[in-house]
Order: C-alpha cells, then structure tokens, then sequence
C-alpha cells in the first residue's frame, strides 16, 4: 500500500457519524485488513476513528473484541483502556449512504469499532512527512509516554501484541495513543487456523522488540543523539521510555559550535592519581596474597596424594564445548503452557540463509536449538559464556525450501521434527519455561513464520448422533459415507451408526498437533476384505496404517497389519494372525506414544512396536472396503495414559519416554528413571522385581512434580527376616515426611515379586503380590506428575531395570449402568429404578448387587437426617448366607459412629457434629470404615468377607431417597445395557441386533437375538473366574404371527462354565425350558435340578413384562433365581473348568434389557474368539 494515497477524501453520513477521510489501513495479510476512517461524531462534536473489521474475520473478531472488553472494562480505567488500543464502543450500522457503502464497502448489519481519537495522525503518516521537528517530538516526547502507559498495561499482566506505526497515533492533543489493542495479534493467529480456544495473548516481549524498532526506524529522521546499542538492549518498556526521554534535546550542530567557545582542559587530558594506601592496608594485602600462594601449594599436595580423587573433580568439573552462532531475534513469545507446538516452512536452504536458532528459557535451564548447514544441534547455556552441545543430529536429508519443521516441548521433553518424523530427542529437566526466542543471522532476510500452538488435553468422542446427514467432524477423502439411524432414536438402545464403503473409502477428523494418542473404535464388517484405522496423518502423506487383511469372508483367520507410510512408500512394522471379524462387532484401537505403538482387539494387546523414527503426530481416520462396507460406531480418541516397558526397551538410550541419570559416590552409586510420559494424578505403577534387584538395594517409586515435590514410596528388603519395609514419604524441596510405614514377610520360593504403588484421591497404599503392605489415608491434596524410580546400592554403571507399566489408578465405577431415558417408563422401572435395586428380608434391605471384589458404599446421611425422624441408620456387609454381618451405623441421639463386628470389641467415636457421611470398603486384604469420606478405622478384613460380599442397610422406608441416599462403586463388575456397540460379545448362532420389541408400539428398541430354526447364541469375549454371578432381564419379542398371547414365549436361558463354543460344554440355567415345561438347571446335557412350578406365563400379561434372571455360581455351590424366587440350586462334587458364558434361546426370540456380571477374577481384557462354523451344540440337541 501506498502510504501517499492517504489520507483521502471520502464523505457521506453512517449514522451519527459523518466521514471525512479514509487513513492508512492496517493490512495483517492480503485477506485480512482493517480499514480506517476519520469521522465527526455529530452527537458529541468530536473528531473520532472508526475501523472496520476484515469480512472473512468480522463475527470471530467481534467475540474476541466482546470478550477482551468485557474482560477488562470492570477493573481498569476506560481512559487507559483508550490509550492502550481497546475502541470505546462497537458501534452496528443501522443506515448508510449509498455512495458511502460502495466506497467503504459498510453495509448495514456491519459493525464498526469507535476510538475517541480527537484529529488521530498515524505514526506511519508522520514517518512519511519531511518535517524533522515532528519526528523530534515524536521520538523525544510520544514514544516516551506511550512506554510509560503500556508498561502500566505489563504490571496488569496485558501486551498489546500489534505495535508498529500503523497502529499508533498521534491526537490533537500531541498524545500518543493506540488501536487494536489484542486484536491484531487474535486475527493473525484466527488467519493462521487457529481455534478460538488456542489463541494466545502476546507476550510482553513482542511490545518491546516492537518499539525498539519503531525507535530505531524513527532515529535516523531525527537531528537527535542517542546510544544506539542502550537502546536496543533496553529490558523493559519503563527503561526504554526513559532512555528515549534522555536522548539529547539540542541539536547536533549547535552542540558542537558550543564546543569550540570553549578553552581547552588540560587537567582532563591528564590522567587522575591514584591515592595512596596506608601502610597497614598493604601489609594486609600481602599477607592475604602469602596464604593463597600456601593454600594452593597444599592442594597440589593433597591432590598428588589422592589421584582417585583428582580424577572425580576433574570429571566433576564442567565441560565446555564451542558456543552456538550469535544470532538476532526476530520474535519473542511468553507466556508459553506446558506443552506446546511450533512449526515453520524453510524459505530458502540454510546455506542461503544462514543458521536459525530457537532459545528457551526456563526458571532452571536455558537451551538453543540451531539449523547449520550440516546439522541441527541442541545446547545447553552452563554459565555467562559457557555452552555444553546436549544432542547433534546430522540432516537425514538436505533441508530444501519448503522442509518442514515442526518442534514439540513437553514438561518433561523437547524433540524435532523434520517432514514430520523425529529428527531430535532430548529429556528437559521439569520446570516452568517462561518464553522463547526465535532468531537468525545478521544480515539476512527475515525467517520463516513461526507458529505457535498450544497442546492441552486431548479428548474427542463421537456416537454418531448426528442430524440426519450431518457428518459432524469427519471429512470424506475416499468413498461413500452416512449416518444410520433406527426409527425411533430416542427410545433405542445404540440407535446411531456410520457406514462407509467403496474401494479405500476412508473418513477423516482431527488435527496436525493431534498427538501420543488413542483411538479406539467399534467396526463390523458387513463386507470387506480390508478396514481399519489410521493414525499421524499428516498434509506430507505420513501415518500409521492399521488394518485387518481378509482373503474371503467366510475365511477362519484374518491378519491384522501395521504399516507405516512415507514419502519412501509404506513398510510392514508387525502383524498377526487373528481370529476372522467379519460379521461381528469388535472394538479396534491403537496407541501410539513417542513411536511406541500398539494395536488392541477388544481391549487386549495383540502386538506392539517401538519405532525409533515416530511420526509427529496428526489427525486420524476410519477405513473401508467392499460394496456393503463398515459399520463404525463409538469412536474415542484420549491421551496415551498407559505405559508399559519391558528390559529390553529401557535399554534405548534415545527414547523420548523416559531418562536416566546415575549420581555416582565413592561407596555406591544413585541410579534415576525418570517417565516422561504420561502426566498423571492418580496412578498406578507396577513393577516386576526379581529377588536378586530387591537384595541389598533400595528402591523409590515416586510421582514427582516440577521435581521439587514427591510422593514416594521407598522399599528396603530385611534379609535376616526375609521381609519387605516399606515407607509412603513425601519429600518437597529435598525434605523427607514419613506418613505411613508397613513390613509383610516376601513370598517364598518365587522368581519374581510385583509391587503396586496406587495413589488415588487422597489415599497410596503399597500392595506386595496382592497383600497391602503400607497404606495412608489423609495425603494432602496431589497434584499431576510423572513416575520416577530410583535405585542406590548397585555400583553398576549400568543397572538393570525391573519391568514396569504405568496407568491410571483402576477406579470403583456404578455397579449399575442406569439408562436415564428409561428412568420413568412404567414398563422399564423393574429394571431401571434405584429403589427394585434394594430387597428387604428380615428387618433390613439388602442390595442386589454381588460383591466378590473390592467395593465402597457411601450413605449420605444429610439427605436421611433431613427427611426422616429416625434414631439410627447403618451400613451391612455379610456373607452370601447373611450368618456373617458386620456393621457400621450412626446414632443419631448420641452423635456417635459404631463399627461392631461379630466376635470383636465395638469401636466408637463420639462426634462434634453431626457427620456429612458414612462409609464401608473393602480394599483388597483391609477393611475401611470412613467418616465424611476420610478414613476412621482400616482393620484386616475378616476371613468371612474375602469372598463374597453382600451390602445392606438399616432403616425403615423403601423410598427413592432412601435408595439414592446410598452410593454404591464395585470393581470386576461390568453392567451391559446395550447402549454402545456389543463389541465385548461374540454373536455364534442367529441374529442379534437392536430391533423392536412391540410390533404395537416400534418406538421402543432393545438388543436382542432371533432363530426360530435352533439356537440363538450369543458368548461374552471375557473370560471368568471360579466364582461370579450374573443378573438381567430379559422379556418376549412380540410375534402376533406366531401367536397373540405370548404362546411362543420361553427358553430363556444362561450357560456358564463354558468353552466359549459349545452350549453342552457348561452349566445352562433355563427359564420355560422344554417348551416351558419348567426351569432347569443342566449341567452339560442333563438336567440336574427341575422347578415345574416357575415358567413363563404364557398370556397377554407379559406384553410389557421383563424377567429377572439371576446366576450364582460359588465354589460347588449353584443358584438361580427367576424374579427373587429361588427356582433351584444344585451341589456339583466336579465343578466344571470352563472360563466363559452366555446367553442363548432355542427355537424363538429374547430380548434383553439389561445384564450385569460379577466375578471374583473377571479379566479386564478380551479374548480373540473364533466363530465356530458349525452352530454351537446345546441340550435340546438330540
């Protein structure tokens, strides 16, 4: 732009406002320019500025403007606001001239901002003028005050962001005053695809590079003096106005005429005396001068008597290597997050345009990163002039014009990446990094832009509820996609699905800073020889490709493959042979966390790989084949929080997952692994130890923050008693707090010992093989870290590392998936209602949840106490035959708490007040009674709960606030109400779908399975241990063909102890079995236990009924319920083996409305069934 054309004439009426010329406009980018305009105010009477917003940005900009107004106005002066850059007002156009609508392109609708600029000159209309004495005020006088004002703007924590003489101006008053405060920098960002919530504010830095070059553009114009080099090092805004306002006042030529008046200064030629020192202080300088001579004549001494010793200083000592190139920065960025991301395109080859350099500066370190001709190199700033080169990583490829680099700093980590893959690694000490600097060489162009871009915590989910047609976030690159949808989706159990097909159909959704993720995703083939998932996806045609290979449909394997592409081709990295899925719904995920990648089916592992290039990261997609396609459903995309190391991969000294570090003394040796990802607050970590890395060692676990505070827990074996000690410490600044300390004897004869170190809310606790070793109860609040071992003792320069994994603290979740669209339907309330949950026998109600592992249940009792008069309210736990009983209860009368447990003293505890809440755990081998959430008693737990457990309550009433008033979170129990994709079944006979129950009413689907011809089968993938039970509902699926009033219903059936392919392998539990002759218990192909007395009853009642069916299997001992009614149980000296189960019908239709499992060793992952060829058999079969 041409800064002669303006100011120019352009008249008209906007509203209230009459123009009288268009400014300087302020041009971000080609699309992106903010025009200007002087106006009367014709209310007021005051000249003002009024600028308009770029089209393709207004309504973003205009959120942004609202909300940095809004932001500010309440607490600072609007004057200030003013001089800093924020308009007055945003002003909407109601009416315009016409002529003036075509010569400022304003129409009505658009919005203007309003600076109170009275007769408003730009800096950059100044700059242009030939009139010296402007620029002498300008530079003597604006710039100082204007550095006066935005330094106050610093001290609220605010920068400008868009200094330049385009944005300043110059008032009838002389005053210097500013526009766009904040928004220039937010358009800039929002034109380079940033998201709303990624924007950054400008960091202080930017304000002051900015008028240190506005001041040295201006200088030269100016008949003033003054220190170039004071000014371009000046460190803050308030230093720099001041050495602005310093600058000399007289003109240059004047100054000198002065001079020569002037009569010579001989005295200033000579040089001054040096006064001389008393006698006593010379001899106090020689005899200090005599003892250091003596000092260092000792240490040579010492230091030839000790050689060992003067080696390990000699090492000790810092060692420098050659300093990186002096460069010039260009950019400054503040205000930096954890975890970030910069990229930028190479303009030309670095031999063209010199070395580019990246500084980071934090509170504890400060590192360079440098692009040279040769290789891109890391240093480490040790001192004033001292540098250490940390990595070098030659160029795999001569970095051309275009080459893209992109550089990811996370707390614990700093890597490269040229054409995103990993060019270069290296581990950061933990600390706060306050800013950065991007440089180049003097003399050069500037450098390539650099953007900047915020990582925060990934999570992204998608069931396809979508509009119809809308694809939401995904992108179609490749073949035919859509949404589908059941009648009625409100009332559905999964009624949202997405289909794709073609050749290479794939969809895509997702970022380029998307990166050390998960997804997961349920898919069935209808009809495909290859689908899958793909990861790190990238405009430069980079990924991960993971994909199931099928040579024919009805084939009995398929192979699952990992690829990877590049611009080289793809290549193989893993695969295995895996059981054929097509036809069947089956969860597909993988991981990828810096280059650790691993693929899972139905939550377990089926391979993984470490690849030592890994890809930067980037968006993901779902991939088809064939001309019926995939059904996708129940995509997850969330951070990488698993991580699991054997020996071998600890030894890869590059791994960006974790460091090492060894602190050596002349008796032992400090041996550190650090994890650098991922960042956690509650945690698990699980180590493998051999006897022979516990013996004579001491190890730390800890989760460390900011490396200045830890929670650890330290570990010593007592070899006299063959013992293990253990402490839970927090440590901050060096400072060691002992909370909890705990010994239990080691197993014998064992090769291997697991250690579990779990922290979670406010509570760690140890576990030696299963067995607490040491817990506490009360820790102060956590905060998220990283896991860090630690092993002295071993004098090893390399020590050997025990297995490990790090994940998330497992958490108690609802023993109950309730489903809230079905809360309040009369028909759905038996199984969907909090209060049918509860059972009274005896005196007392008793939840209908089994308990066979570790479980907590809370009673509010402010809810209780506010409703109810009652004196007491408690909570039960009991055996399954209710002869053992403990409980905790809460006597109002005497504001006291008791814990009576049979056989055992009754503890209490009188209360201050009336308490919030009480509680009952079991954690594993201890029994945990809390008050108000924190623990008041932790006790052994009895013999008779290590099994199974019930919970009940006491208290009158049956209420929903009475059921509500009670929280109850189980683990190893899992509760199916259908409402994702039944990835965790394996359908072996008939067809199971979602479909309709009522052909009167086709509002309500359910899951359910039809063969008509033989069996329906469905297996649950997980295997099960010794003992579970299972419960759920299930009901008839209305055929008026076969019969008006239900004269079809029945053999509704359960088998468990199974082999996962056969029926007649295990225990079948049936409901109106043999034609509802009765219900059964069949062990393999005979009845074993008949009640002719419950069946289904075969009338128009059922129409809206569900069944309660419910399957205990403890030890030898098998029970099965049908609507709280005992219909058998049966004793089986030879308990069956088998470890799966499922449901099954013959010869008709079920629906199910919900099923939960409980089991003493149920296995949190899946296995990879085959689907048998042939139907499973079962006991009707002849």
């Amino acid at each position: 732009m041409s800064e002669s054309l303006f100011p120019r004439n352009i008249s008209g009426s906007l509203d209230r406002y009459q123009l009288s010329a268009e400014l300087l406009p302020l041009e971000l980018a080609p699309d992106c320019v903010l025009r200007r305009f002087s106006a009367l105010d014709q209310v007021s009477g005051e000249t003002v500025l009024l600028e308009s917003l770029p089209p393709a940005f207004a309504d973003q900009a205009l959120r942004l403007l609202r909300q940095n107004m809004s932001g500010l106005a309440g607490r600072l002066e609007r004057a200030l606001l003013n001089c800093w850059g924020l308009p007055a007002f945003v002003h909407e156009v109601w009416e315009i001239d016409a002529a003036l609508s075509a010569a400022s392109g304003l129409s009505t609708g658009d919005s203007v901002l309003v600076y109170e600029f009275s007769d408003p000159v730009s800096f950059a209309t100044l700059l242009a003028d030939s009139d010296v004495q402007a620029k002498n005020e300008l530079y003597r006088v604006s710039l100082p005050q204007f550095c006066q004002c935005l330094a106050e703007a610093q001290q609220q924590g605010l920068s400008h962001g868009a200094i330049s003489e385009h944005t300043l101006w110059l008032n009838a008053q002389g005053e210097a005053q500013a526009s766009d405060f904040l928004l220039a920098s937010q358009l800039v960002q929002l034109r380079q695809g940033l998201d709303m919530d990624a924007l950054q504010n400008p960091a202080e830095d930017e304000d002051l590079l900015a008028l240190k070059k506005l001041a040295l553009q201006i200088l030269p114009q100016t008949e003033l003096q003054s220190d170039v080099e004071a000014l371009q090092k000046a460190g803050s805004l308030l230093e720099l106005g001041q050495l602005l306002a310093a600058a000399s006042r007289k003109n240059p030529v004047e100054t000198a005429a002065q001079s020569t008046d002037r009569q010579p200064d001989i005295s200033a030629a000579t040089p001054p005396q040096r006064p001389q020192r008393p006698f006593y202080m010379r001899g106090i300088a020689a005899a200090l001068a005599l003892c250091a001579i003596l000092a260092v004549l000792l240490l040579a001494y010492w230091l030839r008597q000790n050689p060992d010793r003067w080696r390990r200083l000699a090492a000790a000592a810092p060692h420098f290597d050659s300093a990186p190139p002096q460069l010039l920065t260009n950019k400054m960025q503040q205000n930096l997050s954890d975890s970030f991301a910069l990229r930028f395109a190479l303009k030309q080859t670095i031999e063209h345009s010199g070395p580019l350099g990246l500084v980071l500066l934090g509170q504890i370190q400060k590192v360079e990163l440098v692009w040279e001709g040769h290789a891109l190199r890391l240093y480490e700033q040790l001192g004033e002039q001292g540098y250490k080169l940390l990595k070098e990583a030659p160029w795999p490829q001569t970095p051309e014009a275009g080459t893209q680099f992109a550089i990811v700093k996370t707390p614990a980590s700093l890597a490269v990446y040229q054409d995103g893959v990993l060019l270069l690694g290296s581990a950061l000490k933990m600390q706060n990094w306050r800013s950065l600097k991007w440089q180049s060489s003097p003399g050069h162009e500037e450098p390539p832009r650099l953007a900047y871009q915020k990582i925060g915590a990934l999570y992204f989910a998608d069931d396809f509820m979508h509009a119809e047609g809308a694809l939401g976030e995904w992108q179609v690159l490749a073949g035919e996609w859509s949404l589908h949808e059941l009648q009625t989706p409100v009332r559905s159990a999964n009624p949202f699905s997405f289909i794709g097909k073609g050749e290479n159909a794939e969809a895509s959704c997702g970022y380029w800073f998307w990166r050390n993720y998960q997804v997961s995703c349920a898919m069935q083939a209808l009809q495909a020889q290859s689908f899958g998932l793909r990861i790190c996806s990238d405009e430069l045609q980079n990924s991960y490709r993971l994909v199931f290979e099928i040579e024919s449909a009805d084939a009995e394997d398929a192979q699952l493959r990992l690829y990877k592409q590049g611009k080289d081709g793809e290549r193989l990295l893993a695969e295995s042979t895996v059981p054929n899925p097509s036809g069947q719904w089956i969860e597909l995920a993988i991981s990828n966390n810096e280059g650790k990648l691993e693929a899972f089916i139905d939550q377990r592992s089926v391979f993984s790989h470490m690849d030592l290039a890994p890809l930067l990261g980037g968006r993901l997609s779902l991939l088809s084949s064939g001309t019926e396609g995939v059904v996708f459903d129940d995509v997850l995309v969330q951070p990488t929080q698993r991580l699991q190391l054997n020996q071998a991969e600890l030894q890869n000294e590059n791994s960006l997952l974790f460091a090492k570090a060894t602190l050596t003394k002349p008796d032992a040796a400090l041996h550190s692994l650090t994890l650098n990802q991922p960042e956690l607050v509650e945690a698990e970590l699980q180590l493998q130890f051999s006897a022979a890395q516990l013996r004579d060692r001491t190890w730390e676990l800890a989760l460390q923050h900011k490396t200045y505070r830890e929670l650890l827990l330290k570990l010593r074996q007592n070899v006299e008693k063959n013992s293990l000690q253990g402490e839970i410490i927090l440590r901050k600044l060096g400072k060691d707090s002992v909370l909890a300390q705990g010994e239990l004897p080691l197993p014998s004869k064992t090769e291997t010992v697991q250690i579990d170190f779990v922290t979670q809310g406010n509570e760690a606790k140890a576990m030696c093989e299963g067995k607490t070793l040491v817990f506490i109860g009360q820790l102060p609040e956590q905060e998220a870290g990283y896991a860090l071992l630690r092993q002295s003792g071993n004098t090893a320069p390399n020590p050997d590392w025990p297995a490990l994994r790090l994940a998330p603290a497992p958490a108690l979740k609802p023993v109950l998936d309730k489903v809230a669209m079905f809360t309040h339907e009369v028909s759905m309330r038996s199984w969907n209602n909090p209060v049918l949950e509860w059972r009274k026998q005896g005196e007392n109600y008793w939840q209908q949840s089994d308990l066979w592992q570790d479980f907590q249940a809370s009673m509010n009792l402010q809810t209780l106490t506010n409703n109810s008069e009652q004196p007491a309210w408690a909570l039960l736990m009991a055996n399954s035959s209710l002869k053992y009983q403990l409980e905790l209860r809460y006597e109002k009368s005497q504001n006291r708490i008791e814990l009576s447990l049979p056989g055992q003293e009754k503890l209490a505890l009188a209360l201050d007040e009336p308490p919030e809440s009480i509680a009952l755990q079991k954690s594993a081998d201890r029994l945990l009674a809390r008050l108000n959430g924190k623990p008041l008693w932790n006790l052994p737990l009895p013999e008779e709960l290590k099994g199974l457990c019930l919970l009940g309550r006491a208290g009158t009433g049956d209420s929903e606030a009475w059921a509500n008033a009670v929280t109850l979170l189980g683990a190893g129990v899992k509760s199916y109400s259908f409402q994702a994709a039944p990835c965790d079944w394996l359908a072996a006979a008939g067809n199971w779908e979602v479909t309709n129950r009522w052909q009167c009413d086709p509002r309500w689907s359910f899951f359910s399975g039809q063969n008509l011809d033989g069996a329906a089968c469905l297996w649950n993938k997980f295997p099960q241990g010794e003992n579970l039970s299972i419960d759920f509902f299930v009901g008839p699926k209305m055929d008026t063909d076969r019969g008006k009033k239900y004269e079809y219903a029945g053999d509704y059936a359960l088998v468990l102890c199974a082999d996962g392919k056969n029926i007649n392998s295990g225990y079948s539990f049936i409901f109106g079995g043999w034609d509802n002759r009765g219900s059964q218990i069949v062990r393999r192909n005979s009845i074993v236990k008949e009640n002719r007395d419950i069946k289904v009853t075969r009338s128009s009642a059922i129409h809206r009924q569900w069944f309660h069916m419910k399957i205990r299997k403890e030890g030898s001992r098998l029970s099965f319920w049908v609507d709280g009614n005992l219909a058998a149980e049966f004793n089986d000296p030879e308990p069956l083996k088998g470890r799966y189960f499922g449901i099954w019908t013959w010869k008709t239709e079920i629906m199910i409305a919900q099923l939960r499992v409980s089991g003493e060793q149920s296995e949190s992952r899946a296995d990879l069934l085959h689907k048998s060829k042939s139907p499973p058999l079962t006991p009707y079969d002849e």
